[in-house]
Parts: C-alpha cells; sequence; structure tokens
C-alpha cells in the first residue's frame, strides 16, 4: 500500500492511495468470510454456505464494504502517521477498481491550517484603566436585586411601577361576539404597557372593576 499527501492550499490537502490488488483480495475473502456465518441461502444451514458462493451471491455488497473499510483504514493510518488535524470527513475525488490492478483512490480534506506567532515578545501595550464609580455600583445592586425579588400583595392603590394581574372582558370594534381573557399581567406605567390601560389602572384597589375604552394602532 502507498499514500501519498499532497497540499493544495492552506487549508486543504489531497490523499492519494494505491492497494495491490492482492492485498484487495484479502480484504474480499475476510468480508466474505464474515457474511458467510449470518448469511441465509436458501439449500444452506446457517454458517455452512461456502465462501464461493456467498462471494457470488453478495458480490456487489462485499466489494462495497471492502473499499470502504480500506479507505478508512488508510484514513486513520495517514492521521495518525502524519499528525494531521481534519476539520472535516474525506470527500472521495476517485475511486478505481478494475479487476487485477491495484486499487487506487483519491479523496480530499481540509486541515486546520499552521502557523506561527512570531515577534510577539517585547511588544508594548496599553491597557485603559476603568473608574468604578458609586452609581455603578447602585445599579449593579439594583439590577441584582430586581433578578431575585418576590412578588407579594400590596395593599391600597396601585402606582407605577406596580404588577397587576387582571381578568378582562372586552368587545373589539365591529365584532358582535365579547371575548374573555384571564389572569394577564400588566406593569403600571411601564413603556410595554398600553397606555391607556395604565392611565385606567392607575389607582386601582384589589377586586375593583373599571371599563375604559382602549384605541390599539
Amino acid at each position: 500500500m502507498t499514500v501519498e499527501i499532497t497540499q493544495v492550499n492552506s487549508c486543504k490537502k489531497t490523499l492519494a492511495g494505491e492497494i495491490s490488488a492482492e492485498e484487495f483480495e484479502k480484504e474480499l475473502e475476510k468480508i466474505a468470510r464474515e457474511y458467510s456465518r449470518t448469511a441465509k441461502v436458501p439449500g444452506f444451514r446457517p454458517g455452512k454456505t461456502p465462501v464461493g458462493i456467498i462471494r457470488r451471491r453478495y458480490e456487489k455488497e462485499i466489494k462495497d464494504e471492502a473499499s470502504q473499510r480500506i479507505m478508512d483504514r488508510v484514513w486513520q493510518e495517514a492521521i495518525d502517521a502524519n499528525d494531521l488535524k481534519p476539520l472535516t470527513r474525506p470527500a472521495v475525488e476517485e475511486f478505481e477498481n478494475k479487476p487485477g490492478d491495484p486499487i487506487k483512490f483519491s479523496f480530499t480534506f481540509e486541515e486546520l491550517p499552521k502557523f506561527e506567532v512570531r515577534d510577539y515578545k517585547g511588544v508594548e501595550i496599553t491597557q485603559d484603566l476603568v473608574e468604578i464609580k458609586e452609581e455603578n455600583v447602585t445599579a449593579t445592586i439594583d439590577q441584582i436585586r430586581e433578578q431575585y425579588a418576590q412578588f407579594v400583595p400590596v395593599e391600597g392603590e396601585s402606582k407605577d411601577g406596580h404588577y397587576l394581574l387582571a381578568d378582562i372582558d372586552g368587545l373589539t370594534e365591529g365584532e358582535s361576539a365579547p371575548f374573555h381573557d384571564q389572569d394577564i399581567t400588566l406593569i403600571v406605567g411601564h413603556t410595554q404597557s398600553v397606555a391607556e390601560f395604565s392611565d385606567n389602572l392607575r389607582g386601582v384597589k384589589v377586586d375593583e372593576t373599571r371599563s375604559f375604552e382602549v384605541s390599539y394602532p
């Protein structure tokens, strides 16, 4: 068996291999014997079918498997022998199998490029100093408090920043059937809350019902 690796570019290489007909024949015979242990052929008990019949009956399957095994073996040996760092599985470019002639094949693959870092010692760098102010500390503490905050019932009237859990019964203009939404959460005065909800629910008390119109864009 012969193998030759060619550099195509900084990341791509080609591996060309050649295997003697004798070596390929040994692989065919080995696989045929493996098939003979389990293959069910009419007229023969399992494991008793002659290898010659197995090879004729499963000729294509045996050749395909032998070719794949050999290429996988060549590929793994090439990786180990040449310390390759492939990024992808190889793509078969050529496979030539003529009776009595050596088996020839080639495939390409991409490899992690090798590079050398030079002239970095003694290079001067500058580091920007970050000034941490008191307001930065306060903002971070408030953020942590917000992350671990727990919801608790609030007595009295709602105000901006309060979370409301509400049931909504409504009727859309132009529709005859009303709708009902349950357990809707909204934040009074929040930018993501529709303005009419905040304006009309500011100052609401628990279990209080309010009616108002809302205009949607």
